[in-house]
């Protein structure tokens, strides 16, 4: 038995955007869900056990309709943006890997960490990783950020082979470098169209 089976697909309609949504039905889900797979398609699961499906799904959207368009929105913007970069690909990865790696180095010795590797990624959500043996990951989209944001992204990751969690700790070693470092947090959304 298929976990997912999609049971319709709706179009929906805004004065500047129009998109699909798909309609699943799931085996494991318990409530109803919705994400947006791109820009162009929003996906909704729900239980196989719900009746009245036309009705609940409407409902569903209208109740979700304010940030359904206003993802929507910010989707299609992040698409354009992306498509607005008349850099080559190769090139940027090319200079990431020399750049990112050289200013890690310049940032661990000056605050006295020590790390084993840094690998340069195509991360598909993420700007940076640490792994227990001391390897530090960067996404190669941190060329593409303010050097603040990026300074930011690599002291986050260093402290990460101290303070392994996301604990009080963390975030008031954080803040000695970078005060109040939940705005550098919100500061990064604005680049997720980069991804």
């Amino acid at each position: 038995m298929s976990k997912l089976k999609i049971i319709k697909k709706i179009k929906i309609k805004h004065p500047s955007y129009s998109f699909y949504a798909s309609v699943y039905q799931s085996y494991k889900s318990k409530s109803i869900r919705l994400f947006f797979k791109n820009e162009k398609e929003l996906k909704i699961i729900i239980p196989y056990w719900i009746k009245n499906k036309d009705e609940i799904i409407e409902n569903f959207l209208h109740q979700n309709q304010d940030w359904i368009i206003s993802k929507a929105l910010k989707l299609n913007e992040h698409k354009q943006k992306r498509e607005n970069l008349n850099i080559p690909e190769a090139q940027l990865k090319y200079s990431a890997k020399t750049e990112i790696k050289k200013r890690v180095l310049e940032i661990a010795q000056k605050h006295n960490f020590e790390y084993n590797r840094v690998f340069i990624r195509n991360q598909k959500r993420r700007w940076g990783s640490c792994s227990s043996s001391g390897n530090l990951s960067f996404n190669w989209r941190l060329i593409l950020l303010p050097k603040k944001l990026c300074d930011y992204v690599i002291y986050h990751e260093l402290i990460h082979l101290r303070k392994k969690g996301h604990q009080k700790d963390f975030w008031q070693e954080l803040g000695k470098i970078f005060p109040y470092p939940q705005s550098y947090r919100k500061m990064l959304r604005d680049f997720e169209y980069l991804f």
